[in-house]
């Protein structure tokens, strides 16, 4: 299920926070700022990465902070930013695939420490989105919480 929470995901009880990406490791605006300034690991683990920003699209970076526990998914679902929509259909879904992937295949000393799991998502998914885009998004985000069984939370602030 998807369900929408009128509070700020970075101050949410979430075990995992994940969250669009440009691939050009651009973590300056929006969500992506506070996630850097919050969780600079994430930003480290982006910039690791020995992909191009053309080979990024569609694949994921991520950080566990082990002190809150926490994990942090940089999902590049959209390869520039700018003015306009950036966001990849195609892209995001397969950075989707890459994250339940890993959240399935935790280690053991990771399910001891935060054996729940929570996904939080910032509700505006991607750069300037319509109406549709934005409906578009999230019937995607919804398909994975039913395909993986695992229920997703929306941040509006």
């Amino acid at each position: 299920m998807l369900y929408t929470v009128n509070t700020n995901l970075l101050t949410s009880d979430c075990t995992v926070i994940a969250h669009v990406m440009n691939c050009f490791s651009d973590m300056d605006y929006g969500i992506a700022s506070e996630i850097n300034d919050k969780y600079p690991m994430a930003q480290s683990m982006d910039s690791q990465l020995p992909y191009s920003p053309e080979e990024k699209l569609g694949e994921l970076s991520f950080a566990y902070e082990s002190d809150k526990p926490i994990i942090i998914f940089n999902l590049y679902g959209q390869y520039s930013y700018g003015r306009g929509r950036h966001l990849d259909y195609s892209a995001f879904p397969s950075s989707l695939d890459k994250m339940f992937d890993i959240l399935l295949t935790l280690p053991d000393d990771v399910k001891k420490v935060s054996p729940g799991i929570k996904i939080g998502f910032p509700y505006l998914i991607g750069q300037k989105l319509t109406p549709y885009e934005l409906k578009r998004s999230h019937e995607i985000l919804e398909y994975y919480s039913h395909k993986y069984k695992k229920n997703i939370f929306l941040y509006k602030s």
